[in-house]
C-alpha cells in the first residue's frame, strides 16, 4: 500500500506542471516587432511582438511577448504577415516557460 502511494504522488509531481500550466491569449493587430541580434548571449534570435491588450490569466509583461525565429520559422512568417497585413491575430504565451524578464514566450500565432 505505501509503494503505490509513494508512486500516485512521483506521478503527481512529473506532471504537475503540465495540471498548472498557466496559458495566456491576446487577440490584436502586431503593433511592433523588434529582433535581437544573432550574437546577443543570452538573447540569440528573439523577436519580440507588441500588441496592445493585456493577456488572460498569466502574470506576463502586458505589452510585449517573444519567441526564438531561428528555432520557429513559422511563426516569424505569421508575425511578420499580420504585421504587414495590419490583420489582428491570437496569440498565446505559457507562463511556465522561461521568461526573458517578464515577457513570456509564444508558443503558438493563429491568423
Amino acid at each position: 500500500m505505501q509503494y503505490r502511494r509513494l508512486v500516485v504522488i512521483i506521478l503527481t509531481i512529473l506532471f504537475s506542471s503540465e495540471l498548472f500550466a498557466e496559458m495566456g491569449k491576446r487577440t490584436a493587430a502586431i503593433e511592433k516587432i523588434q529582433a535581437e541580434s544573432a550574437n546577443r548571449v543570452g538573447y540569440e534570435n528573439i523577436l519580440y511582438i507588441k500588441q496592445l491588450g493585456s493577456w488572460s490569466a498569466t502574470s506576463c509583461n502586458t505589452t510585449w511577448a517573444a519567441f526564438n525565429a531561428q528555432e520557429n520559422p513559422h511563426l516569424m512568417s505569421i508575425a511578420l504577415a499580420a504585421r504587414v497585413s495590419q490583420m489582428p491575430v491570437t496569440v498565446t504565451v505559457d507562463d511556465t516557460y522561461p521568461k526573458l524578464g517578464s515577457i513570456c514566450q509564444i508558443i503558438n500565432i493563429e491568423m
